[in-house]
């Protein structure tokens, strides 16, 4: 199995290397420590709240530059091991949030078992160990850097607006609760609408400018938001029966991890998607058409 991932690894697309947020410029994917010890889900859900997931790693390079970080940062807290965002399947391993897993650093007499299907770093080597996901450690979290900002910020009533952003007769609400698609799909069929369906750049860009006016300190959305597609029979189909007509996924997308059936924007600019776990909680956007 090693050696058929080294090969992917030889085949793969170039990758632009990460590097940890303090170094980064706003916009770019970055790595970022946490030193509270959760399980792995408990790892997951935090990175989510920041807007990202927990970490993958793609080269040599971010594996050395994540160990070295982390062996320091976290001896405050008694260890050096810490979650990365692998998951096991016989006889799979995928990383949380879709990326190829295409560079691999297991021990050459690492064993795979389906009890132990999340994934340790552990030591100054950089060793990957698969372990018991209801185990705690610190962790690493891939994000989008955010810029900085000193604007201080009007706090805004927690009553639902009464207008929303319109256009080519629709109206688009963003919801700011978490909840999993279906339940999303649920608030936006109340609204006599459904999950947004995105036909355009021209829509795509509107949008995102309509997240982005939600998104402030008060209300943080972060970095995912459902959206309406999903995988019907094998193709994308968008919920309010919209034909298919245009895409915006992001690098290596959409990809083929079981289960991640459900379409969301996960982008720092609120443009580029990501299929994932419908399970998972995000805010997200409703499509309504205006009533003449």
């Amino acid at each position: 199995m090693l050696f058929l991932l080294g090969l992917l690894a030889l085949a793969s697309p170039a990758f632009s290397a990460r590097k940890l947020c303090e170094n980064s410029n706003a916009g770019e994917q970055c790595f970022h420590f946490e030193t509270e010890l959760l399980n792995f889900n408990g790892a997951e859900k935090k990175c989510e709240n920041l807007g990202g997931h927990l970490a993958s790693i793609q080269s040599a390079q971010e594996n050395q530059l994540v160990t070295s970080k982390a062996v320091s940062l976290f001896k405050e807290v008694g260890g050096d091991s810490f979650w990365l965002g692998g998951t096991y399947r016989p006889w799979t391993w995928s990383w949380i949030n879709g990326a190829p897993f295409t560079f691999t650093n297991f021990p050459r007499n690492a064993v795979f078992d389906p009890r132990w299907s999340c994934l340790f770093i552990a030591g100054k080597r950089g060793l990957w160990l698969p372990t018991y996901c209801s185990n705690t450690a610190p962790f690493v979290c891939e994000i989008t850097k955010r810029p900085a900002t000193t604007t201080t910020i009007t706090p805004v009533p927690s009553t639902t607006p009464t207008t929303y952003p319109c256009s080519n007769g629709h109206i688009y609400i963003v919801n700011h609760k978490r909840v999993s698609w279906t339940a999303a799909e649920e608030y936006c069929t109340a609204q006599r609408g459904h999950l947004v369906s995105i036909l355009s750049q021209e829509e795509s860009d509107f949008v995102a400018h309509a997240i982005e006016a939600q998104n402030n300190r008060i209300q943080k959305l972060g970095s995912d938001i459902w959206i309406g597609g999903y995988l019907r029979n094998g193709r994308w189909t968008w919920l309010d029966g919209s034909a298919w007509k245009y895409t915006n996924f992001r690098s290596f997308q959409p990809n083929t991890v079981p289960g991640n059936n459900c379409l969301q924007i996960f982008d720092s600019s609120y443009k580029k998607w990501m299929n994932y776990d419908c399970n998972r909680e995000f805010p997200s956007v409703c499509k309504v058409a205006v009533e003449n």
